[in-house]
């Protein structure tokens, strides 16, 4: 029989191609250091991954350890943390807004990246008033055993100065004899720093003045429109300063009346503030010819009063004498009764003459005057 033909080889399947490499992830900040203000302003941290691997990873997630002091808050254009805008058909860069947080604080993208895919983990940071600044350690893993370590240093920097005083003001009265009698009146000012900056107060009232008392050391002057009281150290921020002013009254003697309104400037550097505040004069009782209203003019004496009307009516004298007038201080000629057994009434009186009573000249304020005029002086 014939030989049998040889069957050809059967062909070989291809060569199986590379296999996919596994995922690869970096991770970088936008910069090596991130600059704070004490208690400022926060700043944005982005920390951007990418798979330069050969395949999908898996969900993204950065875990950052803060310093003292710094404290993340939530990113994102209204302040909260949102989900990943990842596209896996896609090759493009997305952003995920972090949550905030003390200590250590997490954010994850919730899905893989895809090769030669990126997604950027925006935290924000922010310093509070007494923070040294340090470092930011952490790291960046898709759950695998592999991670990525970063690593941002943290430059805190103090605030700016800024100037700012705030002024309270109120009177009151000071050495009284007896409600509305010989008072001096008083001033109570608080000036308090209201701004970042610590540098001596300045207190001026428009008003001739001596200070009474104040909760530091301060060098005051005076002339006759204002009085000036300057703190002689630097006043701290947010604390304040008390002062009490005595203000000189009318003529070393009587509160002013013609203008009861006072005015208080507190000037901090570039900074200032003012108060109008008004101090009441009181009149001073029994006391007429004292004009307590800057003028030197005493008061107008009254006008004379006009002689009384004579009676209309006969007067009918009683046996027992007669009578007199009490108001006019002129005599009355008598006029003799009539006898009583006559029935005809006795002839109207004559009309009193009385003469203008002359206007009192007020005492001389000498005498007066003088005993007082060491007592209420201010100082």
């Amino acid at each position: 029989p014939p030989a049998q033909q040889p069957q050809p080889p059967a062909p070989q399947p291809p060569a199986p191609g590379p296999q996919p490499g596994p995922p690869s992830l970096t991770a970088s900040a936008a910069g090596a250091s991130v600059s704070l203000i004490a208690g400022g302003a926060p700043a944005d941290l982005p920390i951007t991954v990418r798979n330069t691997g050969g395949s999908v990873s898996g969900p993204v997630s950065a875990t950052l350890n803060l310093p003292p002091g710094v404290t993340a808050i939530p990113s994102g254009p209204s302040g909260f943390a949102g989900a990943p805008l990842l596209r896996l058909n896609a090759k493009q860069s997305s952003t995920v807004f972090c949550p905030g947080g003390t200590g250590t604080v997490t954010c994850g993208t919730g899905a893989g990246l895809a090769p030669n895919e990126s997604v950027t983990l925006l935290f924000r940071v922010v310093a509070a008033a007494n923070s040294p600044g340090g470092e930011i350690t952490g790291s960046v893993s898709d759950g695998s055993p592999v991670s990525v370590r970063v690593a941002v240093r943290v430059v805190v920097q103090p605030p700016p100065t800024v100037d700012g005083v705030e002024v309270k003001a109120h009177g009151s009265w000071l050495d009284t004899l007896l409600p509305g009698l010989l008072g001096r009146p008083l001033l109570h000012v608080t000036a308090t720093n209201t701004g970042t900056s610590a540098k001596p107060i300045t207190v001026t009232v428009n008003r001739h003045g001596a200070r009474l008392s104040s909760s530091t050391p301060m060098t005051c002057t005076s002339t006759d429109a204002s009085t000036s009281c300057a703190t002689t150290a630097p006043v701290e921020p947010r604390s304040s300063v008390h002062l009490s002013i005595k203000l000189a009254t009318w003529l070393g003697l009587l509160h002013r009346c013609d203008d009861p309104s006072v005015v208080v400037t507190a000037v901090l550097g570039s900074a200032s503030d003012s108060q109008t505040i008004r101090v009441d004069c009181w009149a001073l009782p029994g006391l007429p010819w004292l004009v307590p209203n800057g003028t030197d003019a005493p008061p107008a004496p009254p006008e004379p009063q006009a002689p009384p009307r004579p009676p209309t009516k006969p007067h009918l004298q009683s046996p027992a004498g007669p009578l007199t007038p009490s108001t006019p201080p002129a005599p009355v000629p008598d006029v003799p009764p009539s006898p009583l057994p006559k029935i005809e009434p006795p002839k109207p009186p004559a009309p009193p003459t009385t003469t203008p009573t002359a206007p009192t000249a007020p005492p001389p304020s000498g005498p007066l005057l003088g005993p007082l005029l060491g007592w209420l002086l201010p100082g």
